[in-house]
């Protein structure tokens, strides 16, 4: 009987944390209800979605939680942000945040126009496998 007890009140110990644990939101589930709050328009819960797995270390997250910033959907419009999150993205691999910098510097958008950065950061993200297409005529030369 006592073992029955303890083989029982050792399943329970297993089995409760584990569905709490399953229960407990990641910044995985942080991004995708924010990228289906996206999808829909919705703007303002896709932004804290994004936030919330940003924090996380989500580079994808941060990317997209930029490209809100920069256009000021969900979010106050607000360019240093969108640099500073770009740039958090870029920096843990995000390829796409890679290229939106490229984009940025290319334009003179948020920063100073600068083609050597510009076309810098085109080519880091083509030699990890993204492809860029260079827009102005000043990276292009």
């Amino acid at each position: 009987m006592k073992k029955l007890i303890f083989r029982l009140l050792a399943a329970c110990l297993l089995i409760v944390p584990m569905a709490l644990l399953a229960q407990t939101p990641t910044p995985f589930d942080d991004l995708a209800k924010a990228k289906a709050a996206e999808k829909i328009k919705d703007y303002q819960t896709a932004a804290q979605g994004f936030f919330k797995a940003a924090i996380a270390g989500n580079a994808e997250a941060e990317r997209r939680l930029a490209l809100l910033y920069g256009s000021g959907n969900g979010v106050p419009k607000d360019v240093s942000k969108y640099l500073e999150w770009m740039r958090k993205a870029s920096k843990f691999g995000d390829l796409d945040a890679m290229a939106w910098l490229g984009f940025s510097y290319e334009a003179g958008w948020g920063v100073s126009k600068d083609c050597v950065v510009a076309l810098h950061c085109y080519q880091n993200a083509a030699d990890m496998g993204r492809w860029v297409r260079i827009l102005l005529p000043c990276c292009s030369q």
